[in-house]
């Protein structure tokens, strides 16, 4: 039988797998409120993500009630084995009193997501409700009056949440009131029909094939002809367990694997029909409507059965966006809160890893632990010696059969440990299976570790403080709280939550100051105000540019009762120099002169480097500059077959650090801040890696020689300086350690081509995420041209590839030259991260995939304005160390900068021009760099016949033209203002408040 495959369906089946029959329950859900309750600490400062992350917490706590309401056993069933997997009933309670206290409080925040709110909040409630009332093991101490009271507190906490969201209240939390009402009077009530009471299964037994008390014709009987309302909440209660077991029962066929058919969709089917006309039939109340609660069944069976009856109109697919997130997350916790758990018991751990360590030396005594499973075999010698995997392996031509026990082996072989002759060998079985059970359970943690070091692990973060409260904080006088005014300011100012990364607002009329109350300010009073603030700013900013004459200033700030009227709590006014371009994206850029002034070029002599080439080196190829930049320094590589030299580019002007000298011709070349890596030899010695350490030149050279086929042909140093990964023609990457010349480790990334050396494509492109956690590698098919990407994750041990981005682009093109650039941008909050490919072709799009979810983007520009095109021949990539940018560079050198590639549409600038090659070029090279004082886009090019090469340092901007304020002294007679079009206008003093300009790097911000 054929699973379900809705989306949903499947992360049911993975939470399954991780939730059903664990004994943490507890622990599981009182992690995440308190999770949660950290979270809510900066709930105001962030009003979307809020209201996200409490959908999220209502649906993490649906598919745990959900599970355990699958959990809960029987009347005919013992009880005591299974309390284990269940719920204690006060944890349950104390969970909806809590999520109702946070609906409650949060009707300002939540009020615009109200509608997800209620219909996850009153789910929630159904589930809690019907574990309470059918909960195995009640407190000792809480009798029929307890509970009473316990409901009583649950029942006001719901009329609250009713009373703070005003309106139409839907049907789900209408009926979660009656219930609350029903256990008020008898907390025994609500109890499901005698068959069901005796004979639902659990997840502890199978829940497939359907048992009788699910059947069409059970469930027909749950709603009698002449039945009445007062039993309609049993009867709804009733339906709705048949609705969740018949759901339960996809989930744990799908659990299980199962192959075997149990009718279990036909049946499944009929009963779905039952209950619909069941629901249709009940008598309600009259103030429940009854169109409303039939609606409510059809969303459950949608996630399984996707023809059901036409009674409601079917649900879209985005109805479970909300859903498919958390519940993702929720697994990804789950999974690392098992190998967390997993790895602390020593005992266990080490128990286990000695075991599969003595079995591995069984298979391979030559301690390699090549084998991915070792295996133990009896030869038919006399005394009948052991052999492992790896002796029956060094024979010559001879392959180890699959799928038996008795193997035959060539003539004349001999026993490796009494040299008799022997003719065959048998498995011991045993052993192999034993390996197979207890290798999984050695977990690594270290990515987990990592993660939860490297980066923050929670969402809401606080709110960025104003730099007038900074400048309050370290310069204000005694008694000067922080939300006061500024120290000598002439006007007060409220408290601010201005961030730059958050649109500024005018402020409200009665924060307003009024002119008549204004006093006047002495000169020597302002001139110690503007002192302070100037230290307030950062310290490359220049100080002409605040430079403003005092007498003007007071003037422009007492004279004119306008500049009152428009004065704001907030001491920086909006100052929209800033401005989004308003062209198609991709649009040619007209940079102003102070932009490009920003831009200088500049020159480094390579002519050594050239002439050394010159003197040892024959052919063009071998004179070639190849550039190369650092990940995680300012430094860039320039470099030769002959020679290394390494210069600092953040001084100005650069300067030369280093010089190498590689003895043999060096193939590849790449470095870090700590170590630089290179391979030299030709196709007819041994290709040597050299990794030397470049902060303690007297420590050895670490080298690892290997053959010179399969050819190298990538190279990458992951930032945290741990691995130095190479890419070779066969669809192999080896990962070799920087510290020591053990044997490196080997992955073959296409297993079918184990054999075979000359059909299998080059390991194109090699590239760490910026965090260091990742690894990606990209390969092409040599037939249809597919592009391929695998993905590492910390600590690298196992890869995966990412089928989503799977990208086909033609073979035999013109100008191709393949693929450029597979970046990988990791997302810390358990999400789907982001994958952009470029290539050199002439229909390869650059594209941006989301591995998880298989969205695509093109990246394109504006087709209309060929000046500006972006194009498919893309030199080179890089996203920004925050995510938040990506930066290209096409074949005619022009970098183009893309804001906030997660979101869609993209908007995309161009920002710079650079030199074009005519064709893919190792001599060109552009990263993300952070400079002593700015963080810019670094472009490095050489030109090797001169023996020139050239750095360019363009500011990392936001998306729009960009015009810097005038760097001379504002004149007394006027001042400057930024008009709409972002160009500075003179005004007259009397029209508007003076403007004092700082530019920081990043954004332009105005004070007034």
């Amino acid at each position: 039988m054929a699973t379900p495959s809705s989306s949903l369906f499947m992360r049911l089946v993975s939470a399954c797998r991780l939730l059903s029959l664990r004994s943490d329950v507890d622990d599981i859900i009182l992690e995440l409120l308190g999770r949660f309750s950290l979270e809510r600490v900066y709930a105001d400062s962030h009003k979307d993500a809020y209201q996200q992350l409490v959908i999220t917490l209502l649906v993490q706590l649906n598919t745990i009630f959900y599970i355990q309401r699958l959990s809960l056993p029987s009347e005919h069933q013992a009880a005591t084995p299974q309390l284990g997997f269940l719920v204690t009933w006060e944890v349950a309670l104390r969970t909806i009193e809590f999520v109702l206290n946070i609906i409650a409080d949060g009707r300002d925040t939540l009020w615009e997501a109200r509608a997800t709110c209620n219909e996850h909040l009153s789910t929630l409630l159904l589930s809690v409700f019907r574990i309470l009332t059918l909960h195995p093991k009640v407190p000792a101490n809480l009798k029929a009056k307890g509970r009473r009271d316990r409901f009583t507190h649950v029942s006001r906490s719901l009329e609250c949440v009713c009373d703070r969201y005003p309106g139409s209240t839907p049907c789900l939390l209408l009926v979660c009131k009656d219930i609350t009402n029903a256990l008020l009077s008898q907390p025994d009530a609500l109890a499901p029909p005698y068959r069901m009471k005796y004979e639902l299964p659990t997840l502890a037994t199978k829940l497939y094939p359907l048992p009788d008390c699910l059947s069409p014709h059970s469930v027909s009987g749950l709603i009698p002809e002449d039945g009445s309302y007062r039993d309609w909440l049993t009867q709804f209660l009733a339906l709705r367990d048949v609705s969740q077991f018949i759901i339960g029962a996809f989930v744990q066929y799908a659990t299980n694997k199962e192959s075997r058919d149990f009718g279990l969709q036909a049946a499944s089917a009929r009963s779905r029909d039952a209950v619909l006309h069941a629901v249709d039939r009940m008598q309600v109340p009259s103030h429940i409507p009854r169109e409303q609660l039939v609606a409510t069944f059809k969303p459950i069976f949608e996630v399984v059965l996707r023809d059901s009856s036409d009674l409601v109109q079917c649900v879209s697919a985005d109805q479970w966006d909300d859903e498919i997130d958390a519940i993702d997350a929720l697994c990804l916790r789950l999974t690392d809160r098992q190998v967390i758990h997993r790895v602390s018991d020593h005992e266990v751990m080490r128990s286990i890893s000695e075991v599969t360590r003595s079995f591995a030396a069984l298979g391979d005594p030559n301690g390699q632990f090549r084998s991915a499973n070792p295996s133990l075999y009896v030869v038919n010698c006399r005394m009948c010696h052991f052999a492992g995997y790896s002796s029956p392996q060094g024979l010559a031509n001879f392959r180890l059969p699959r799928d038996t026990f008795e193997i035959p082996l060539p003539r004349q072989s001999k026993c490796n440990h009494c040299g008799e002759g022997v003719t065959m060998m048998r498995e011991i079985p045993l052993i192999r299976q034993t390996w197979e059970r207890l290798r999984p359970l050695e977990s690594n943690a270290d990515t987990i570790i990592v993660q939860r070091h490297s980066t923050t692990q929670f969402q809401l973060v606080p709110q960025k403080l104003e730099r007038s409260m900074l400048s309050t904080t370290s310069h204000g006088s005694t008694g000067t709280s922080r939300s006061g005014p500024i120290p000598g300011s002439p006007f007060s100012t409220q408290r601010s939550s201005y961030s730059k990364d958050t649109p500024r607002t005018r402020s409200s009329p009665e924060n307003t100051i009024s002119y008549n109350r204004t006093p006047p300010v002495p000169t020597q009073r302002l001139n110690d105000w503007q002192r302070s603030l100037n230290d307030a700013i950062e310290p490359n900013v220049s100080r002409s540019a605040l430079a403003v004459p005092v007498e003007s200033t007071t003037s422009s700030l007492l004279s004119s009762p306008s500049i009152i009227e428009k004065s704001k709590s907030k001491w920086r006014p909006k100052l929209p120099v800033l401005r989004r371009d308003s062209r198609k994206s991709g649009d040619a850029v007209s940079l102003s002169s102070s932009v490009l002034e920003g831009q200088k070029l500049e020159e480094i002599q390579l002519k050594c480097l050239a002439n050394a080439a010159k003197a040892v080196a024959k052919g063009r190829s071998a004179r070639n500059i190849n550039v190369c930049l650092s990940l995680n320094s300012h430094h860039a590589l320039f470099w030769n077959q002959v020679s290394l030299h390494i210069w600092d580019v953040g001084t100005s002007p650069s300067t030369l650090k280093q010089m190498v000298s590689t003895e043999f011709a060096c193939v590849l070349a790449a470095m870090t801040n700590l170590y630089l890596a290179y391979v030299v030899g030709n196709r007819d010695q041994k290709l040597t890696l050299r990794i030397k350490n470049l902060l303690e030149p007297s420590l050895p050279v670490v080298e690892h020689r290997m053959a010179s086929s399969p050819w190298c042909r990538s190279i990458a140093i992951c930032p945290t300086e741990n691995y130095v990964v190479l890419g070779f023609e066969n669809a192999t990457v080896r990962f070799f350690d920087t510290t020591n010349s053990q044997r490196p480790r080997e992955d073959r990334l296409i297993l079918e081509h184990a054999e075979c050396n000359n059909d299998c494509p080059s390991v194109d492109t090699l590239s760490f995420s910026n965090d260091g956690l990742g690894l990606l590698a990209s390969i092409r098919n040599s037939k249809n041209g597919t592009i391929q990407i695998y993905q590492w994750r910390f600590p690298f041990l196992e890869f995966q590839e990412l089928w989503s981005c799977r990208y086909r682009v033609p073979l035999h093109e013109l100008e191709d030259n393949g693929v450029t650039s597979a970046l990988l941008l990791s997302n810390h909050r358990g999400g789907e991260g982001l994958v952009c490919i470029t290539t050199w072709t002439q229909s390869g799009v650059p594209m941006l995939f989301q591995p998880n979810g298989g969205q695509k983007t093109e990246i394109r520009s504006d087709a209309s304005n060929r000046q500006g095109r972006l194009g498919t021949r893309i030199q080179c990539a890089a996203f920004s160390p925050s995510g938040t940018k990506l930066a290209l560079v096409n074949d005619k050198g022009h970098l183009y900068q893309v804001s906030n590639p997660m979101s869609t549409p993209l908007e995309m600038q161009k920002i710079s021009d650079s030199k074009g090659f005519t064709g893919k070029s190792d001599s060109y090279a552009m990263s993300f760099v952070k400079l002593p004082d700015d963080d810019v886009i670094l472009l490095a090019w050489a030109d090797s016949q001169k023996g020139i090469g050239f750095i360019k340092k363009v500011p990392i901007t936001s998306a729009g033209d960009i015009n810097f304020p005038p760097k001379p002294n504002i004149p007394e007679e006027a001042i400057t203002s930024p008009n709409q079009s972002g160009q500075i206008d003179r005004t007259d003093n009397n029209k508007g408040p003076v403007e004092l300009f700082a530019w920081d790097g990043h954004a332009i911000k105005g004070v007034s």
